[in-house]
């Protein structure tokens, strides 16, 4: 599985993180759609939602964590 690279790094204290929300991840109950170059981001959100399909399926499962 490729590595998903960082979204904001802070170099000093070795600190990463990742932004996710419903936006990126197509949530159906809140994700908006942008009307400026509406097919590009479909596109793009629809990848997203298909690559947190294949992550997801690759996470061990840690009840209680």
């Amino acid at each position: 599985m490729a590595r998903r690279t960082v979204d904001i790094a802070f170099a000093g204290p070795r600190i990463a993180v990742f932004l996710d929300g419903c936006f990126w991840h197509g949530c159906p109950e809140h994700a908006t759609s942008p009307k400026a170059n509406a097919e590009w981001w479909r596109a793009k959100l629809d990848r997203n939602v298909v690559r947190d399909g294949r992550r997801a399926s690759t996470w061990p499962l840690k009840a209680g964590r």
